[in-house]
């Protein structure tokens, strides 16, 4: 089964249905986890499901005054980068590689540099998050 949730509330609810049902859950975005396009959940029997969030409504909100981004996990780093520098902004650490959403960016611990120490990486900046985690 593959379900494209396109809000946050529809996110929650795909993984509670899921995690109720005890179905495997696998996310997979528009984003490059692997060069072929498998997933391979595991049991074979059906009892699976894919959350594609590609489809998922993405939002950036800069606020200058503050020097804040608020942005969605699903936001891809290059669309995050062009919106912030329209803003007059710049992110002070950023991976080379761009493409990839802010979420796997952060549950990566993708790093700009480590020169800086504390500094160096984007989850540094972090102000807060929220996290949708499987639960009934």
């Amino acid at each position: 089964m593959v379900v494209y949730p396109s809000t946050e509330d529809k996110i929650l609810h795909a993984v509670g249905d899921s995690a109720r049902k005890k179905l495997k859950m696998k996310v997979v975005t528009g984003f490059s986890h692997t060069v072929p396009k498998l997933a391979c959940l595991g049991s074979g029997d059906g009892a699976d499901i894919l959350i594609n969030t590609q489809k998922y409504k993405n939002e950036i909100t800069v606020d200058k005054a503050t020097m804040t981004v608020t942005a969605d996990r699903g936001v891809g780093l290059r669309d995050l980068l062009d919106v912030v520098a329209a803003s007059g902004l710049a992110l002070l650490a950023a991976p080379y590689w761009d493409d990839l959403s802010l979420g796997g960016l952060l549950s990566t611990w993708t790093h700009g540099n480590s020169l800086w120490r504390r500094g160096g990486a984007v989850h540094d900046y972090v102000v807060s998050m929220r996290l949708v985690i499987p639960a009934s």
